[in-house]
């Protein structure tokens, strides 16, 4: 993936990523938690790793490494900040998170549009079905043309928070190239796990198969229709506190590997200090400029992923 560390700007034509740099994203990825460490006068590792599963979500399924073959790894990360509370968890989350979150305020006003849109084209399309059954039903000769059901909005997201492991599916459908699931707690996500779906296991399932770019398929009681996805890539940030992390990471997470599918980082407990200048702007736009030009980035072709 050597040809992904230096993105200045992706083409959405060629999905090829420039080899001339005006920033590359292993500077960006150093500075910004230097910067921004120094601003909240905290360990770098708090911004560091969100950053990183960050990074990882927006390359999701439109690159892997090959080692051989047959063996294929993914840009696909499970990261998790462990340490005490009042240690500047939250504020460097925010942090290494803005950027993402600055997509998601774009696609959100991109998505009401193509709701507004939908629902007048679904209006329009009721209507002329409602003439279409009329004119059926007393027609001698041919039967009229049937009216077209327009298609459902698609709607983009960049990143999830409080979801249903059983929302996750749907959501990746209209976003192939993956989503992260990022919250400030992760027990607020770990420990719901199978809360809802009445199957031990099930839940930890569709997030391990998300781990590893791997098939998700969902077959609903009343839609004939079931969700296919060939790539599925789920990347998942957060925190928690060292009493926590242990509660909620049982043995059966120990036992299945879910547990150590997790980057950990447990920075050293400092003195707290008073907070300093703030990152500089210079720093703040060669973040953004990298995020964006990662998001231009495409879904692998399913055909070519298993050549």
């Amino acid at each position: 993936m050597s040809h992904i560390l230096t993105v200045p700007a992706a083409s959405p034509v060629t999905n090829r990523v420039p080899s001339v740099l005006e920033a590359t994203l292993t500077t960006i990825a150093l500075c910004s938690p230097k910067a921004g460490a120094k601003s909240l006068r905290c360990d770098p590792a708090f911004i560091a790793l969100p950053l990183l599963v960050v990074i990882a979500s927006l390359i999701g399924a439109s690159r892997v490494l090959k080692p051989s073959k047959d063996w294929r790894v993914p840009a696909i990360l499970w990261g998790v900040v462990i340490a005490d509370s009042g240690s500047m968890k939250s504020p460097a989350m925010q942090l290494a998170t803005a950027p993402l979150y600055k997509l998601q305020a774009r696609a959100h006003a991109k998505n009401k549009e193509s709701v507004e849109a939908y629902e007048l084209r679904k209006a329009i399309y009721e209507t002329r079905m409602k003439e279409y059954i009329k004119e059926l039903a007393k027609a001698d000769g041919p039967p009229p043309d049937e009216p077209e059901k327009p298609d459902d909005p698609k709607i983009i997201d960049k990143i999830v928070g409080d979801v249903t492991i059983e929302r996750l599916p749907p959501i990746i459908k209209s976003n192939p190239k993956g989503i992260p699931i990022i919250k400030d707690e992760i027990s607020g996500i770990v420990g719901n796990l199978n809360k809802y779906s009445g199957s031990k296991g099930s839940d930890e399932a569709v997030l391990l198969e998300g781990y590893n770019l791997g098939t998700g398929q969902v077959h609903r009681k009343h839609d004939p229709c079931d969700i296919f996805i060939p790539n599925m890539a789920i990347s998942i940030g957060g925190n928690t506190q060292p009493k926590t992390y242990r509660r909620m990471m049982g043995s059966s997470y120990r036992e299945s590997g879910f547990m150590s599918r997790f980057l950990k980082a447990y920075p050293p407990k400092t003195m707290k200090e008073f907070p300093g200048e703030g990152i500089p702007d210079e720093i703040k736009e060669a973040l953004m400029t990298l995020v964006e030009s990662l998001d231009q980035l495409q879904p692998m072709e399913v055909e070519k992923t298993n050549a």
